[in-house]
C-alpha cells in the first residue's frame, strides 16, 4: 500500500561500512515521539537484515571457491569427485544411460610455463576450458582436477557414441 500524501522515510542499510541496499518505510500519520522511537528499531532491524543479506552473499562466495577451481572458473577436483559419486550412485538404478568419464591431460604442458611464463600458461588453461566448455551439453561437467589436467562427466547412451565423439 503506498500512501503519495505522506513521504517515505529512506533508512539505508549498511553493512561494514557499504551500502547494500535500502528501507524505505511508508507510514501515516504523525506521532513524534512515537515515531523516532519506532524508525530506530526499524533503522536497527535494516542493520541487522543488511549484515544478513551481506554475510549470505559471502557464504555464497566461500561456497563457490570450495567447489570451483580459482582460474577457470569450472569445477574443482572435489566438486567433481562428489558429482561422480553422485552419479554412480544413481546410475545403479538406470539401465538407459551410463556416466562417461574423459581425461585430459595436456602434454608438456610444463615448457609452456617455463618457456613462455606462467601468465601465458594461465592464458592457454582459460582457452582449453573454454574449448572443453563449447564441447560439453548443458548438465556435463568439466573439471580442473589440477595442473593441466581437465575431467567431464557426461551421461550417455550405452554405446558410448556421443562420450567417443566428444573425446575424439
Amino acid at each position: 500500500w503506498l500512501d503519495t500524501r505522506h513521504a517515505p522515510d529512506t533508512l539505508p542499510m549498511v553493512a561494514d561500512g557499504r551500502p547494500v541496499g535500502a528501507l524505505v518505510l511508508e507510514h501515516p500519520g504523525k506521532a513524534p515521539g512515537v515515531e523516532r522511537r519506532v524508525m530506530g528499531v526499524v533503522a536497527q532491524a535494516a542493520g541487522m537484515a543488511a549484515l544478513n543479506l551481506r554475510n549470505s552473499v559471502l557464504l555464497r562466495r566461500v561456497q563457490d571457491l570450495a567447489e570451483r577451481d580459482a582460474l577457470t572458473g569450472v569445477a574443482n577436483r572435489r566438486s567433481f569427485q562428489e558429482s561422480l559419486e553422485r552419479v554412480v550412485a544413481a546410475s545403479a538404478d538406470l539401465r538407459d544411460t551410463v556416466a562417461a568419464v574423459l581425461f585430459i591431460d595436456i602434454d608438456d604442458f610444463k615448457i609452456i610455463n617455463d618457456t613462455l611464463g606462467h601468465a601465458a600458461g594461465d592464458d592457454l588453461l582459460v582457452s582449453i576450458t573454454e574449448r572443453i566448455g563449447g564441447l560439453v551439453r548443458e548438465g556435463d561437467i568439466v573439471a580442473r582436477l589440477g595442473g593441466d589436467e581437465f575431467a567431464v562427466l557426461t551421461e550417455d547412451l550405452p554405446d558410448l557414441r556421443r562420450a567417443r565423439s566428444m573425446a575424439e
